[in-house]
């Protein structure tokens, strides 16, 4: 198995945010509120997500 780590940014539209294979959490509606918006964009993400590729150009979140 060849797996790599490769940090680059992705677009979020090809995370697929409805897999919760890897999920721990029971919590499976997450609502982004505007404050949270702002607080990304001003900040930016200090922990950003791990994510596998499980096509070409379509990935899933690992960790996160």
């Amino acid at each position: 198995m060849n797996q790599h780590i490769c940090p680059k940014s992705l677009d979020t539209s090809l995370i697929d945010f409805a897999d919760f294979s890897y999920s721990i959490s029971p919590d499976r509606e997450s609502i982004l509120n505007e404050s949270l918006t702002k607080s990304i964009v001003r900040h930016g993400i200090l922990h950003p997500p791990i994510v596998k590729e499980i096509q070409p150009k379509s990935y899933v979140i690992v960790a996160g």
